[in-house]
């Protein structure tokens, strides 16, 4: 009986389903007709994933020529895939990504290792995007590498609300530092998180430093009754 692996020659479901392959037996012609159509109707999902994908997919050779492009890259970055094919991935760079990101992408992906990482690319209209990447080898049958597949997700929502929030902190930070009182932070247990304001250690309660409150109870610092009742109004409050 001879054996044949029917090896599909496409790089994106190779990639997605770990090396899809399919063995069937010369001996019966029925059988290896069978399998040639369950290969076809495995090919037609797994292309449909991909082209409906919310994410980017990316395929490019082993010199980072990009070979395939899915309709949700050109929605995001605004390039067609014509205008990508046999390009690199540069075409999106911003130059504002530190080159150090790309060194180890690169020092990852290979040696056949999956890479993970932030990269801050430019649309065909000049916009800046981030985008969140997942990068990975393809393999042959000898298990050489044959092309990268990149997964992206875009994060720029997320990265602008990062950016809002370190800078309402900061804000935040600064007032509670001109506040000529304490200010204690306490969470739902009542455990002090920090103290802000005019920090004297005089002041204090329960404690000698702010280090030394950092970490303590409204038990710690008050009496049961006063402690009980402030306990319920952050409680309350939270």
């Amino acid at each position: 009986m001879e054996i044949i692996f029917v090896v599909v020659g496409c790089a994106v479901v190779a990639a997605l389903s770990g090396g899809l392959g399919y063995v069937v037996c010369r001996r019966q012609g029925r059988v290896a007709q069978s399998g040639h159509l369950n290969t076809q109707t495995q090919l037609r999902k797994f292309t449909t994933v991909v082209e409906q994908s919310p994410s980017t997919v990316m395929i490019t050779d082993l010199d980072g020529r990009i070979e395939y492009v899915n309709p949700k890259f050109t929605a995001l970055t605004g390039y067609t895939p014509e205008e990508v094919y046999g390009k690199t991935p540069r075409i999106l760079s911003s130059g504002q990504t530190p080159q150090h990101v790309y060194k180890t992408m690169w020092e990852t992906i290979t040696v056949g290792k999956e890479w993970r990482g932030e990269f801050l690319n430019k649309k065909k209209n000049g916009d800046l995007y981030w985008e969140y990447v997942s990068i990975a080898g393809v393999a042959d049958v000898d298990g050489s590498l044959t092309h990268y597949v990149a997964v992206k997700e875009d994060i720029t929502d997320r990265k602008t609300f990062e950016v809002a929030l370190q800078e309402n902190e900061a804000n935040m930070d600064a007032m509670l530092s001109a506040i000529p009182d304490l200010v204690f932070r306490f969470n739902r247990d009542g455990v002090c998180l920090d103290i802000r304001g005019n920090v004297r250690n005089d002041l204090l309660v329960g404690a000698e430093t702010v280090e030394d409150a950092v970490g303590k109870s409204l038990f710690d610092m008050l009496p049961q009754a006063e402690a009980e009742t402030l306990l319920q109004a952050i409680q309350r409050a939270l």
